[in-house]
Order: structure tokens, then sequence, then C-alpha cells
């Protein structure tokens, strides 16, 4: 079973502002031949928008996939808690780091309870192979 759960992190303000910094880009790029300063201009603008694309957690038996600018995978053992709450994702990690955010309301329709127990089973399954790995060595 998968889960896809899109992280809510609207911003079109400075969506814009990455925009508006493309365009003049292009204008000292080809209008005034300043080459340099309209690629870096340019290059920064698109680094821009490509931090504010819509960002997705992936909750799969293989485990949690962080899905930003680039990938994170991270297997169950990892977690000591997974749980989706009135529109909150939340991971605790055993190493005491917790990742918190606001889920996008549009298209979000997880069962909590079903999605809760699904991410407490994987991580019951994971940690109680993990420790049965470790005895027999």
């Amino acid at each position: 079973m998968n889960y896809t759960i899109y992280l809510n992190n609207r911003d079109a303000k400075s969506l814009w502002v990455d925009i508006g910094l493309g365009i003049c880009g292009l204008i000292l790029l080809f209008l005034f031949e300043k080459i340099v300063i309209g690629l870096i201009s340019l290059l920064i603008a698109l680094l821009g928008v490509l931090t504010k694309q819509k960002q997705k957690v992936i909750i799969s038996n293989e485990g949690v996939s962080v899905r930003k600018l680039f990938v994170k995978k991270y297997t169950w053992n990892l977690f000591s808690e997974v749980i989706l709450k009135d529109g909150m994702l939340t991971l605790d990690f055993k190493n005491n780091i917790l990742f918190q955010h606001n889920t996008d309301p549009i298209g979000a329709f997880i069962d909590e309870a079903a999605f809760n127990a699904y991410c407490k089973q994987q991580i019951e399954l994971n940690s109680t192979t993990n420790e049965e790995a470790q005895t027999i060595q």
C-alpha cells in the first residue's frame, strides 16, 4: 500500500519574485548584452522556481520518501512514530529529529486512522525484524 501526501508550501509572492528575476535576467542578457549578470539572474530564478515545487511524502512498504528538490529515502527502522492528525504530518525519528508539516488540503482524502495504523504496523514489523537480526548475530 502506498500513500502520497502533498505538503502545503504555497507562496505565490516569492514565486512572482523568481519570475520577475528571470525576466530581468533575459532583458539583461539579450537587450543590454550583460551575459554574466543575465545568466546569474536566470540561474537564481530557475533555482528559486525549482525549490518551490510541491513537496510530497510517499509512504510505502519500503519506507518513507521525502521529495523536495532531491529525494531522501528513510527506512521504517529509523522511525519511532509516523502520525497524520488534523492535516499535520509528523515524522518522529529515533535519533530525536522531528519533522512536522501541514498537508495540502486539496486532494488530501486519506483516512487518518487507517494511515496511522498502517504506519504503526510497519514500524513494529521492521523493529522486530531488526531486533531478531541483532539477537541472531
